[in-house]
């Protein structure tokens, strides 16, 4: 039986890999992939996301360079926002795992990029966005240029007027493995590079060790005196994993400032000193009161956030604490009272399956689970396994003993009623079977191929497959999911 869907599944993966498009060269985008506008045409275009070059070429390791900043400045916070193993981003920028980088240090991050739909590579991360968010200011600015706004809002069925704090994104990111051109000529990895105001492909070749040559013909440039720009991106072909030696620490820009008129106080009557000490004083004096105001309010909002974080750290059982330390991001923490009125005191009318109930919160339709039981490796699983394949876990609760789970709202229900109700029957046909035999193949794979370390869910079955409303598959219920890296049960 085992061996039958290894068949299955090789079979529908041969399918998937031979309907992808070929290409066989990658493009560069221009200022086009600023336009947030830009259609997903039938055509691949570069402007969306760098396309698939061989139909056999499922997936590949590769690179991306990200400056850290601020609020991403450390290999656990740089491996969370691009969803990279921060223990192999450590390794690969010669430094300590946990390490903080200078800012505007470019750090070297190590994806798996996979070519995922019929056109278009990408490794896949997720973002929790804040109330002024836009996908023009996450592409360019919290993404810097690793993924565009036209593929985030070709990938997110929000409106891009609609959007509000804590909605949580899929955000492609842009990434390319070698064609088998690359490959013959020794290009084992493929480099994004977002380039910076004042970069010349010269200069980057140069620090990458990569001739110009290489470079223009990665990119599909024809013309030495190629024009670029920032917050675009660039695939720089290496026949090795790049050393951190390549890397820099960027200088801020400076620009001069406009020239200031002198004032000549000498020769003026007293009473214009007077009026020039005045104002001096007073601009002083209101600078001073501005920044004693600032100190305050942003003590206050201290005090308040930290009783607010009090509050919700006081619910939780030391178990599920430990399992959202450091996703707090990503995972809302909902009042048990919302999702009481939310389910009608999780009544039967509410009731979808077993534990699980279904309501409106805040305007969204999810999916509540009422355990009893330890639900932290659970949440850990499903907050770093985060694929399109696998159900998404959106929130948590604690409270009157019990633990709730909100996820996204699986519309059609689970793959065991459908095939028990022969009314649905007539419904099925071969392209929806062997769609959602795709779908879980596809979960599988990446549980096994591209976790890490891999993980096998260990309860496959069709009544852990759901529907969404357009019939595609997702796998559900990791409570026995055990790592297969020495046989240790637990969480990646």
């Amino acid at each position: 039986m085992q061996r039958s869907r290894r068949r299955l599944n090789c079979f529908i993966f041969s399918l998937f890999f031979f309907a992808s498009g070929i290409k066989a060269q990658q493009g560069y985008s221009g200022n086009d992939v600023l336009d947030c506008n830009y259609p997903m045409k039938a055509a691949p275009s570069p402007s969306y996301l760098y396309t698939c070059s061989e139909p056999r070429q499922h997936s590949c390791h590769a690179f991306l360079i990200y400056k850290s900043r601020q609020d991403y400045n450390s290999t656990e916070t740089i491996s969370h926002l691009l969803r990279s193993d921060s223990s192999e981003l450590a390794r690969i920028n010669n430094v300590s795992n946990p390490y903080i980088f200078p800012t505007n240090k470019e750090v070297i991050v190590p994806v798996n990029c996979s070519c995922l739909g019929q056109y278009y590579y990408q490794a896949i991360t997720f973002y929790v966005i804040a109330s002024d968010d836009t996908y023009y200011s996450l592409a360019n600015d919290q993404y810097q240029g690793l993924s565009s706004c036209s593929a985030l809002m070709g990938e997110n069925l929000y409106d891009a007027e609609n959007l509000s704090g804590g909605l949580k994104l899929l955000v492609p990111l842009r990434c390319a493995c070698p064609t088998r051109n690359q490959s013959r000529d020794g290009v084992k990895y493929l480099l994004t590079y977002s380039i910076n105001e004042n970069d010349t492909i010269p200069d980057i070749s140069e620090r990458f060790n990569v001739s110009v040559k290489e470079s223009l013909a990665a990119n599909g440039f024809t013309d030495h005196e190629a024009v670029i720009y920032p917050n675009t991106t660039l695939l720089i072909p290496l026949q090795s994993e790049p050393p951190s030696s390549q890397t820099i620490i960027l200088e801020p820009i400076v620009y001069a400032p406009p020239p200031v008129s002198t004032l000549t106080v000498n020769g003026e009557p007293k009473s214009s000193k007077k009026k020039l000490h005045f104002g001096l004083g007073a601009g002083v004096a209101s600078l001073a009161v501005l920044c004693l105001l600032s100190l305050l309010l942003r003590r206050c909002h201290r005090k308040k956030m930290g009783r607010i974080k009090g509050n919700i750290r006081s619910t939780p059982t030391k178990h599920i604490l430990d399992a959202m330390c450091g996703i707090d991001r990503v995972l809302k923490v909902f009042d048990v009272d919302e999702l009481k009125a939310a389910t009608k005191d999780f009544s039967s009318e509410c009731r979808i399956q077993g534990s699980v109930f279904g309501g409106m919160v805040a305007g969204t339709m999810v999916a509540i689970k009422r355990v009893s039981r330890d639900v932290s490796k659970e949440v850990n699983i499903l907050y770093k396994l985060n694929h399109f394949n696998l159900i998404s876990l959106g929130g948590i609760s604690t409270g009157d003993q019990h633990c709730y789970l909100v996820y996204e709202y699986m519309k059609n229900g689970c793959l065991r009623d459908w095939l028990r109700d022969p009314s649905r029957s007539g419904l099925w046909n071969w392209t929806l079977r062997v769609q959602i035999a795709t779908d879980v193949a596809n979960g599988l794979d990446y549980l096994h191929n591209f976790s890490y370390p891999p993980y096998v869910h260990k309860d496959i079955k069709t009544s852990n497959v759901l529907l969404d409303t357009n019939m595609r598959a997702k796998i559900t219920n990791f409570s026995l999911a055990t790592s297969s890296d020495g046989g240790k049960r637990g969480p990646i």
